[in-house]
């Protein structure tokens, strides 16, 4: 029996275009001591096109509130670019 393995070789070098524009890790938030989101990982693809779907009161808008620094994070770290968007001032 032959076994494939189809894991991608790591790259050599760290080229930007291949890391993801936006890296959500360990995200939790909510609002007082309500959690909404927990332990969530995501990451987007620069370039791509990322849906976010779920049904009513799945945590959707408190993600993108928690992604947009409108909902604190109780837990994790949001990487824009390589950079935690959480620790910048709110004006950038």
């Amino acid at each position: 029996m032959t076994v494939l393995d189809e894991t991608p070789a790591a790259p050599s070098h760290t080229d930007p275009s291949s890391e993801p524009i936006l890296a959500a890790r360990g995200v939790q938030a909510g609002y007082a001591a309500k959690t909404i989101v927990s332990d969530l990982d995501l990451l987007v693809a620069r370039g791509g096109i990322t849906a976010l779907i779920g049904p009513n009161a799945s945590g959707k808008s408190t993600l993108l509130g928690a992604l947009s620094r409108l909902v604190p994070l109780q837990a994790g770290s949001v990487l824009l670019d390589g950079a935690d968007i959480h620790a910048m001032p709110t004006r950038e």
